[in-house]
């Protein structure tokens, strides 16, 4: 195996301490949270007032200050101060030699490498950083020990990301990510390489000259031969460049026939393996789709249609509509499964858990029918996202599952967005009902209610900013009842109803019209923590004096806030 290129550098952090000086002479330090110290002992730590020792070590732990007595002695050590610091750092092997097992010296040796190897048709590049540290009177080292192996086939296309980590004698961490574009991109990335924390500058540019990155870049562009601007300086360029044309090179060399449309997001995605690549004559979506189960003309022909597609969406959607999905996703709009936010970005968040988990909703026709209906009146709502819609569904059927144990007869009924919502909401409510099993009441100081619940009169400003005699009126309203909290949550569209057990919350609900602002108060600092608008957004300019009255009339309430939490088991019923 022969080394293109190697970069490798080694320092140490060491601190000393030293018993025999006169203080008077010298400037020490013992740092604040060493003492009260009683020492270092070998195991374990010890204490004792006032100043900082350790307890000699025996004979068989080293030769430095023994004691052949059985009672331990303790001898007074003091850190030593170099420019301000208690530590320095050195390449010198001598220095690192000589306090390697010095007792009264703590060391830390770091090594840093990274290489290019070429063997036959694979090159490796490997990532290396090391750290052995040991403290003071302390015999035994720690050793962490971090490499990234990055192996490339140039003859099958196949490259292979090996990352170990060490982390003492036995704890040892091992992943593989092969054919992973994802991964490969990250590793990338971090080849400008990042110094560990030094205060030493000096030291700092020796390993900056040592590491060049455009040198480490070039020579591995050079190894692939790669076309590249050899007159850069720009590091991303090169990383980019050499990500983009091995991404090329990988696709020929396999022989993969990518789609008209964003093939490029979809492989680097989705890489269905070669199993399924030569199961499916290398046609790449027909291969993805047969790898996660859902591989029929009417997806292949969305994925198709769609390009940069929500693999996520589109299996859950043929998880909840079973063996039928055939029938129902094909009448779904395009639009719904393009996945389109992040625009720009390489990488999509795939929940593959999905894949992992056996999905059995024995879902009946009208069901899957209302199902259908509430996504297709979803695309109508600009402000509902398609992944928003999939996973409100997907939560409503398990919650289902549970209330059904309770509640036999509850179906989903809902056939448009909003009517899904409040039935969702609804079914929220009982089934937190039902694991939780009580129901919560608080009961606050009349003369604190009072005073909070005052309503507020803002009056109406003109569109020049003149105030007209109109006004308009807030109602400020505390929850105190399960209940409440349900209301609360169920109309704003939010989760204010899981509050109602934090016993350092105080909620208040803002009430205009049919308008509201919900507000959590922290009820020993009195400050505001946050204030919502319906879904979450932002509270609205109309709401921010009245919010801004809360909160000084919470602030300004003179007593400490309390409240009395009681709670009966849950008892209810459900009409259907």
């Amino acid at each position: 195996m022969d080394v293109i290129l190697k970069q490798s550098y080694t320092f140490a952090k060491i601190g000393l301490v030293k018993n025999y000086v006169n203080i008077d002479d010298k400037f020490y330090f013992t740092p604040l949270f060493l003492t009260p110290f009683n020492g270092l002992n070998l195991r374990p730590v010890k204490y004792k007032k006032n100043f900082y020792t350790f307890e000699l070590p025996s004979r068989k732990w080293g030769v430095y200050f023994y004691s052949g007595s059985d009672v331990p002695e303790y001898i007074s050590l003091f850190r030593v101060m170099n420019n301000k610091s208690s530590f320095f750092y050195t390449n010198k092997i001598k220095h690192i030699k000589k306090y390697y097992g010095n007792l009264f010296a703590s060391i830390e040796v770091y090594k840093i490498e990274r290489t290019i190897r070429r063997d036959g048709d694979k090159i490796i590049v490997k990532n290396i950083h090391s750290l052995k540290n040991r403290f003071f009177n302390k015999i035994p080292f720690h050793r962490v020990y971090n490499s990234t192996t990055i192996t490339f086939d140039l003859s099958k296309g196949n490259f292979l990301i090996f990352k170990y980590l060490l982390c003492g004698k036995k704890k040892t961490h091992k992943k593989f990510y092969s054919n992973s574009f994802e991964k490969l991109w990250s590793e990338l990335s971090q080849f400008p390489h990042r110094l560990p924390s030094l205060e030493d500058n000096t030291l700092k540019l020796d390993i900056l000259a040592e590491f060049d990155d455009k040198k480490f870049l070039s020579c591995l562009l050079s190894q692939f031969n790669f076309f590249f601007n050899r007159d850069t300086t720009s590091t991303k360029y090169l990383i980019e460049e050499f990500f983009s044309q091995w991404f090329l090179c990988f696709v020929n060399i396999k022989k993969i026939k990518l789609p008209d449309k964003c093939g490029n997001i979809l492989l680097m995605n989705y890489y269905p393996t070669e199993k399924y690549l030569k199961k499916n004559k290398r046609k790449l979506v027909a291969s993805i789709l047969d790898r996660y189960g859902i591989k029929s003309d009417i997806t292949i022909k969305i994925v198709h249609d769609v390009g940069d597609i929500d693999f996520t969406l589109l299996l859950e959607i043929c998880a909840l509509f079973g063996d039928d999905y055939k029938k129902y996703i094909g009448n779904i709009p395009r639009t719904y499964f393009y996945y389109g936010e992040v625009c720009g970005n390489k990488f999509r968040r795939f929940s593959r858990d999905i894949l992992n988990v056996d999905i059995t909703f024995k879902l009946d026709k009208k069901t899957k029918e209302n199902v259908f209906k509430i996504i297709c009146d979803s695309i109508q709502c600009s402000m509902n996202s398609n992944r928003n819609i999939a996973s409100l569904l997907f939560d409503h059927f398990f919650m289902l599952e549970r209330v059904n144990e309770y509640y036999p007869n509850y179906r989903l009924t809902a056939q448009t967005y909003s009517s899904f919502l409040e039935q969702h909401s609804h079914l929220s409510i009982i089934d937190r009902k039902i694991r939780d099993g009580w129901s919560y009441c608080r009961v606050y100081d009349e003369k604190f209610v009072e005073k909070i619940e005052q309503p507020i009169m803002i009056d109406i400003k003109s569109t020049d900013g003149v105030n007209t005699n109109d006004k308009i009126k807030f109602t400020p309203k505390i929850l105190t009842t399960t209940d409440e909290y349900d209301e609360e949550g169920a109309y704003m569209h939010h989760c204010v109803n899981s509050y109602i057990k934090n016993k350092n919350s105080l909620i208040v609900s803002i009430r205009s019209g049919e308008e509201r602002v919900t507000c959590e108060f922290n009820i020993r600092t009195k400050q505001c923590l946050q204030s919502r608008f319906f879904t979450n957004k932002e509270v609205p300019e109309r709401f921010k004096n009245p919010v801004d009255v809360v909160s000084q009339r919470i602030k300004n309430y003179p007593h400490i806030i309390r409240f009395k939490q009681e709670q009966k088991p849950f008892i209810t019923c459900i009409e259907h």
